[in-house]
């Protein structure tokens, strides 16, 4: 039976179709000062050589891979009216989980974020097994997206401030009513938490403790010794990065450059060193997983469970602050809406 274009129910079902961000051009920083447009010229070099390395992984285990366009830069400009800054340029589709959510056969996306992935959403209109809806924006709770979300089977775990008296729920469960929701009080991006390699067995860290609860007798690899901290932490009083949460390894340091990021580019970073970039990987199959970085402990004990995880390069992740699952958006999986914990019966709202 042929798939639908979109089709993904779980993290783990064998990936077909992938997509993997980008920075902007080079030339979009064409209008900056010289010193400021040649370190986002370096930033921009790094960053695409390590991503073609990706996708020639990625397409070498038989996965198709879309990346987004950046036509016209004026198509990326913040709009007229916007309360952050309009006229600036917008963060760039680096990280496409940010903003799109694939739960079975439909996309979630704001029209506003497609135009970078025009030609593959074009495509999926005409496929009538698809859809393409509007992203939910949770009343209370800010939008639904592919990085506050995970997908085993039935059952549907949402991770944001559930516990906010003006979250409406009864939204949610419409949205989702075919599906177990699992509402996580965790505080946002829960797939830099816990990664769900294939059924029973979990990839998880510190930053979430409810597994007993929510995926009950499933085996546990903890990271507790993070690549992240092998980097030298920077702060604020011994350089010019901001805030001492982001900065770049052989990348020219500059004051300029640092005003400039906090002046017109400061939703672009994030704070690298919470960051377990191993953690944020890609199931390609139950047998192999991308990750960013290299941890040995965790590769070794991936190899006992029959995984093999293949390091992919991503230097300026200090910069973007992204891992394999940030970076890319699993379209189309062959795999189904399977039912991994039918005790559960037909509770359709779990509250942690």
């Amino acid at each position: 039976m042929t798939l639908p274009k979109i089709n993904s129910f779980t993290n783990w079902g064998r990936l077909e179709e992938v997509w993997l961000g980008n920075c902007y051009p080079a030339h979009f920083y064409d209008h900056l000062e010289s010193e400021v447009q040649d370190i986002f010229y370096e930033i921009t070099q790094k960053t695409q050589e390590d991503l073609a390395v990706i996708q020639r992984k990625l397409e070498e285990h038989g996965v198709q891979v879309r990346r987004p366009r950046y036509d016209r830069i004026e198509d990326f400009l913040m709009p007229q009216g916007h309360p952050t800054s309009a006229g600036q340029l917008c963060k760039p589709m680096i990280t496409p989980r940010d903003h799109f959510l694939v739960f079975g056969n439909t996309l979630f996306g704001a029209t506003w974020d497609h135009r970078a992935w025009a030609d593959a959403v074009a495509d999926y209109v005409k496929d009538l097994g698809s859809r393409i809806v509007d992203r939910p924006n949770i009343p209370g709770a800010g939008h639904i997206n592919g990085a506050n979300t995970v997908r085993v089977g039935r059952d549907f775990y949402l991770d944001s401030y559930w516990h906010n008296e003006h979250v409406d729920v009864e939204y949610i469960q419409k949205t989702f009513k075919d599906y177990r929701l699992h509402m996580l009080n965790n505080g946002g991006h829960v797939d830099g938490c816990f990664a769900v390699l294939k059924p029973g067995l979990l990839l998880t860290s510190e930053y979430f403790d409810d597994y007993d609860r929510t995926f009950p007798g499933w085996e546990k690899i903890n990271i507790n010794q993070p690549e992240f901290l092998r980097h030298k932490k920077k702060s604020s009083r011994t350089g010019p990065w901001h805030n001492g949460k982001w900065w770049l390894p052989g990348v020219s340091n500059s004051a300029k450059f640092n005003d400039h990021v906090i002046k017109h580019a400061q939703d672009w970073v994030g704070d690298y060193t919470e960051t377990y970039f191993e953690l944020n990987c890609l199931v390609i199959d139950e047998k192999n997983v991308l990750m960013v970085g290299e941890n040995e402990g965790v590769f070794r004990a991936l190899e006992q469970h029959g995984i093999t995880a293949h390091p992919m390069p991503f230097r300026t992740r200090t910069f973007w602050d992204g891992g394999l699952h940030c970076l890319t958006l699993d379209i189309r999986r062959n795999d189904s809406r399977v039912d991994l914990f039918p005790e559960r019966g037909d509770q359709n709202l779990f509250v942690y």
